[in-house]
C-alpha cells in the first residue's frame, strides 16, 4: 500500500511540530481490498488526522473520498475547521477492522482547541456554546470512528461519526403522562462508566421543549448547557439546540463509574395528536426524531460489539386515560408488570436484560390510544410515522391487533428503517437523523447561521479556492468510485 502520509502535499513544519501518539489497543490483522492490514491503515490514518487538524481547512477536506459529502456538509465541516487551532495532539487507536470493501477505524483523540480570537468573540456573542467550548483554549478528548474507502492508491473518509466517551451499563427510566395537566414527567437515571481518562463534559441529546429541572452526578448538582433555538457552530460542527451537555463535578478517570439522575418536565402536546400520545415520530419534518429522553452517542461503529444495558423502565397515566398501549422495548424484555398502584395510575414496569442489541438504551418508545378514536385508530393501523429515510412500504405502524378493553399491553420489537450508504451509525436516534434535517432547514434561512458566518467571519478565500478549485471533477470521480462500489 502506498502511505497516504507520504503523498500528502499538507506536510508542514507546523504540523510536525505536533506531537504524536498512536497507540493500537484492538486491531485486526487481516488484509483488505487495496493491500495492507487494517492495523496499517489506522496508523497512516491517525498521523493523516492530526496532521488535517494542525494544518487546518484544506487538509481535513482532503480527508474524504470527493463526493462523500454533500455541498452543505462539506461547507459546514470547512467553516468549523476554520474556528480552531489545534495543538498537543495525539491519537490512540481503539480498533481497526475490515468491512466490506472498506477499512473502519475507531480512535482516542486528545488535543488542546483553542478558538480563533475573532471566532471566539463571535461565539460569545452570538451562540450558546457546549461546555466544552466555553472558554477561550479547552482541552478536549473525544472518540470518534472514520470508515475509509479505497481511492486511487490510497484511502480516503466517507463517514464519520462521535462515539460515546462513556458506557452505559444500567438505566432506570421512568414516565409518568398526565393529560389533564398538559404534561410528562420523566425520570431517567444512568449509571455511566467513563471510557476515557480526564473526562470532564459529556453531550446528549434532550427534545427542545423538555425542561430539565434537576440535574445531578452523584447527589450533586452540576452545571448544564442547553443550545439555543438557531443553533451554533463549534467543535461538532452545528450545533442544534436539541444538544446539551453537563460537566461532572470533578474529571473522571478511566473506568470510573458515576450515577447521572435527570428530571424532565415536556408539555404532552409536543408528544401527541388526534387521541394519540407516542413517543414515535407522527408527522414528516425537521423534528420528527425524538429525543424524548437523554440519548447519548452510540458507544461503538456500526457492525462492532457493543455495550450491554440492563435497562427498568416504568409508563404510568391516570387510571381511564387510555384505552390501549403498545410499547417498543427490543426483543429481550423481561417481566412485564401492570399494576394500579395507590393514586389510582395505571402502571406498566418492564425489565430489558443486557443483551447483543446494539444500544437497545437509545430504542425505547411507546404509545397510547385514548378511548374511542386513539384506540380505534392504533387497531386499525391507522396511524402512520414517517422517517427521513424510510420506504413507502415502511412508514406505518406494525399492525398492532390490540384488545379495547383497558389495561391490555403490548409490547412491539424495535422499528426497522432504511439505513444512509455508509451507516456507521444507523439508529433512528443517531446525530445524522436528528441533526441534519435541522442543518438543511438553518442553511436554507435568509437569516441563518449561515448568513451571520460569510459576514462575520469570512474563510480564507485561498484555501476555498483550492478547495473547491476542482469541485466539479471531484465529485464526478467520487460519484464514479461510489456507483463501482
Amino acid at each position: 500500500m502506498t502511505s497516504l502520509r507520504a503523498r500528502s502535499p499538507f506536510h508542514s513544519r507546523a504540523a510536525s511540530a505536533i506531537p504524536l501518539l498512536i497507540a493500537g489497543i484492538a486491531v485486526a490483522a487481516s488484509p483488505v481490498s487495496g493491500g495492507g492490514a487494517p492495523a496499517d491503515l489506522a496508523a497512516d490514518f491517525s498521523s493523516r488526522l492530526v496532521e488535517a487538524l494542525g494544518t487546518g481547512t484544506v487538509a481535513w477536506d482532503r480527508l474524504w473520498l470527493p463526493g462523500a459529502r454533500d455541498s452543505t456538509r462539506r461547507w459546514h465541516d470547512l467553516r468549523a475547521q476554520a474556528l480552531f487551532q489545534w495543538s498537543d495532539l495525539s491519537v490512540r487507536v481503539e480498533e481497526a477492522r475490515a468491512l466490506d470493501k472498506d477499512v473502519v477505524v475507531t480512535l482516542r483523540v486528545s488535543g488542546l482547541a483553542t478558538w480563533k480570537p475573532e471566532a471566539f468573540a463571535v461565539a460569545r456573542s452570538l451562540w450558546t456554546l457546549q461546555l466544552d467550548e466555553r472558554r477561550e483554549s479547552n482541552r478536549v478528548v473525544r472518540r470518534e470512528a472514520w470508515r475509509l474507502a479505497p481511492h486511487g492508491d490510497g484511502w480516503a473518509a466517507v463517514d464519520r461519526i462521535s462515539l460515546s466517551p462513556v458506557r452505559v451499563s444500567d438505566l432506570d427510566l421512568s414516565v409518568g403522562i398526565y393529560p389533564e395537566q398538559d404534561a410528562m414527567l420523566v425520570g431517567a437515571t444512568y449509571t455511566l462508566r467513563s471510557r476515557l481518562e480526564n473526562l470532564e463534559t459529556l453531550r446528549f441529546f434532550l427534545d427542545r421543549r423538555a425542561q430539565i429541572y434537576r440535574l445531578h452526578v452523584d447527589g450533586r448538582p452540576v452545571e448544564l448547557v442547553r443550545g439555543d433555538e438557531l443553533g451554533s457552530f463549534g467543535l461538532e460542527g452545528f450545533t442544534p439546540e436539541m444538544e446539551s451537555s453537563l460537566r461532572f463535578p470533578r474529571p473522571l478517570g478511566e473506568d470510573e463509574e458515576v450515577r447521572v439522575e435527570f428530571r424532565i418536565r415536556s408539555p404532552l402536546v409536543h408528544m401527541g395528536d388526534e387521541g394519540i400520545v407516542t413517543s414515535l415520530p407522527l408527522r414528516p419534518g425537521s423534528f420528527q426524531v425524538r429525543a424524548w429522553y437523554p440519548i447519548f452517542a452510540p458507544a461503538t461503529a456500526a457492525g462492532s460489539e457493543t455495550d450491554r444495558t440492563r435497562i427498568d423502565w416504568s409508563v404510568r397515566w391516570p387510571e381511564g386515560a387510555f384505552e390501549t398501549s403498545a410499547f417498543a422495548t427490543g426483543p429481550d424484555a423481561r417481566d412485564e408488570r401492570e399494576t394500579v398502584n395507590w393514586a389510582e395510575e395505571r402502571v406498566v414496569e418492564m425489565t430489558v436484560l443486557p443483551s447483543p442489541v446494539a444500544e437497545a438504551y437509545r430504542s425505547l418508545d411507546f404509545l397510547l390510544g385514548r378511548p374511542g378514536e386513539g384506540a380505534r385508530a392504533i387497531r386499525e393501523g391507522s396511524i402512520t410515522w414517517r422517517s427521513r429515510m424510510a420506504r413507502p412500504a415502511g412508514d406505518r405502524l406494525p399492525s398492532l391487533p390490540l384488545p379495547t378493553r383497558s389495561g391490555t399491553v403490548l409490547r412491539w420489537g424495535e422499528l426497522v428503517r432504511p439505513t444512509p450508504e455508509f451507516p456507521l451509525d444507523p439508529h433512528p436516534r443517531s446525530r445524522r437523523s436528528i441533526v441534519d434535517p435541522l442543518l438543511t432547514v438553518v442553511t436554507a434561512s435568509t437569516r441563518d447561521l449561515a448568513s451571520e458566518l460569510a459576514d462575520l467571519l469570512p474563510l480564507d478565500s485561498d484555501a476555498l479556492d483550492e478547495v473547491f478549485d476542482d469541485s466539479d471533477r471531484d465529485a464526478e470521480q467520487g460519484a464514479d468510485d461510489r456507483s463501482a462500489r
